[in-house]
């Protein structure tokens, strides 16, 4: 092998080991951009003195979280409203000693780095009364789901509740259940953020 045949060689490794690092650092910036601007979504109740109760979805990431599905209590919903008015019927109390304000999922909803977004607020109307007691318990057990996107089309969910996570909820899509474990799958070199590695979830 002649020295012009060493110096080709060389060059085409060298130029495969740029094309390689340069492809690695492509990777470690967009996954570095993705988890600086990743929204990381949590359930709270907040109980007031004056009997006030709310239930939220705070947003305490980097980034906006666009809310993709809402669940309560395993089922598809768009407001707890429903199941609490269906728990008053069941068990005969009395809706007019206490007021329960609700929001609404409409469809894709966006909550801000920051932000909490209530989805129930809870209010003694007069004195305290067995109804009053008895929905502030559902009130704080409640469980809810909400699935959400980042910008970057990374699908995370946020759970009250893991029991009450059925096999079709929104928060096992592409997911494979092996071994009694959600598992997803990704492509080879994605770049897509794992929740389960993030969230330790």
């Amino acid at each position: 092998m002649n020295k012009e045949n060493r110096l080709n060689i060389i060059s085409i490794v060298i130029a495969a080991c740029a094309f390689f690092l340069t492809l690695l650092q492509a990777y470690s910036t967009n996954y570095h951009n993705r988890i600086s601007s990743l929204p990381l979504v949590q359930t709270g109740v907040d109980v007031f003195e004056d009997g006030k109760i709310t239930l939220y979805f705070e947003n305490a990431g980097n980034g906006p979280a666009i809310v993709t599905n809402f669940e309560v209590a395993g089922k598809k919903a768009v407001s707890v409203r429903p199941m609490v008015s269906e728990f008053v019927k069941i068990n005969n109390l009395n809706p007019e000693e206490f007021e329960l304000l609700t929001t609404e999922f409409p469809g894709r909803l966006i909550i801000k780095a920051g932000s909490k977004l209530e989805i129930a607020t809870f209010y003694l109307k007069d004195k305290k009364s067995e109804s009053y007691e008895a929905v502030s318990f559902v009130i704080n057990k409640l469980p809810v789901t909400l699935c959400y996107i980042s910008l970057y089309q990374d699908e995370l969910y946020v759970t009250s509740d893991q029991e009450f996570v059925r096999d079709d909820s929104c928060a096992y899509d592409g997911a494979t259940k092996i071994l009694g474990k959600w598992i997803k799958f990704k492509m080879p070199f994605s770049t897509g953020v794992d929740q389960s590695k993030i969230f330790a979830n």
